[in-house]
């Protein structure tokens, strides 16, 4: 699949707040139109998309991995829909949402069904209206203390930049089915938790 682009985002240096996410927080209406603007005249193969997507993984990857959530949460519009993968309803989290609200209590709660939870190595897949970032989840049980790393994958549909749906998957295959994406994209997933991005490419 030809119009896929892939690229690699390198998480080093994340573990404080950036000026970026303090305006996002200050202004969340302004900090979305912007983002989506960019977004909706920019081609995926563009270095500016690009860069620009890297850069706001990054920012809310590192966010969510310090438990600051109101990054993650500035991004997504009033109409924006959220489900997670059904499995996690037996930890509490809310299998649907939808707004700045509705996403702020699923990540919430799925960081306190944890006593450490952090998001590694993602990659991110642009087909334009559809993206995936594939990742690792790496968690720490309550109970056993055990750090166990899984696959995990969220799959995005755009409408004029925005974030209109948002689908998380404990499986990079089912992100990558959503999106209709070959599983042959797969080969450029991430290949271990914690895996620094240092290159970019396309497929």
């Amino acid at each position: 699949m030809s119009d896929v682009v892939v690229t690699p985002v390198d998480l080093e240096g994340t573990q404080r707040r950036t000026a970026e996410e303090r305006f996002a927080y200050r202004f969340p209406r302004l900090y979305r139109s912007a983002g989506a603007a960019a977004l909706r005249h920019s081609a995926p193969r563009s270095k500016r998309r690009r860069r620009m997507l890297a850069r706001g993984t990054r920012l809310a990857f590192g966010a969510f991995n310090r438990g600051e959530l109101e990054f993650l949460t500035a991004t997504y519009w009033p109409e924006s829909e959220f489900v997670v993968d059904p499995s996690y309803a037996e930890l509490g989290i809310n299998e649907t949402g939808r707004g700045p609200a509705g996403a702020r209590a699923m990540l919430t709660q799925l960081y306190d069904a944890f006593s450490e939870l952090r998001w590694e190595s993602p990659v991110i897949f642009d087909g334009g209206d559809r993206l995936v970032i594939l990742m690792f989840q790496v968690a720490k049980g309550h109970g056993s203390g055990v750090e166990i790393a899984e696959q995990s994958g969220n799959y995005y549909r755009l409408e004029n930049g925005r974030i209109v749906f948002q689908r998380g998957y404990r499986s990079w295959e089912g992100a990558f089915e959503a999106a209709g994406f070959p599983e042959s994209l797969l080969a450029q997933a991430p290949s271990s938790a914690g895996e620094s991005a240092s290159s970019t490419g396309s497929a």
